[in-house]
């Protein structure tokens, strides 16, 4: 079952970036990572103990990718760990990520959307 961190579309702030996310043990799915969900993913500790972080990127509008790059240099320097990053379009997500200063090492892109998360 997906719960939500935010439902409040791109300009809501007081509900926040529409994002969801599955946690089973130290592994979750999160879907969307628009700019508040960093802020609110770790005000609800949810990012606490993670041994694997699968993210489902939907577009790239900024109220959908506006905190990947947070997400991602935590999971690398306070987790330790590799998140996977799912979106179809490698180039896109590859090019943006690369802009904002992320290195292709902080994360592994699956562009197949048909791939097993858990």
């Amino acid at each position: 079952m997906f719960n939500f961190i935010g439902v409040g579309s791109a300009f809501n702030t007081k509900l926040g970036n529409t994002s969801a996310f599955i946690r089973k043990q130290d592994s979750m799915i999160l879907v969307d990572c628009g700019g508040t969900v960093f802020h609110r993913l770790m005000e609800l500790k949810l990012l606490e103990g993670l041994k694997q972080l699968n993210i489902v990127i939907t577009h790239t509008h900024p109220d959908h990718v506006g905190s990947l790059g947070d997400v991602i240099f935590f999971a690398h320097y306070a987790l330790k760990i590799v998140p996977k990053l799912y979106f179809p379009k490698a180039d896109w997500i590859r090019e943006f990520l690369k802009y904002i200063g992320v290195e292709d090492t902080m994360y592994e892109l699956i562009g197949n959307m048909n791939a097993d998360i858990l």
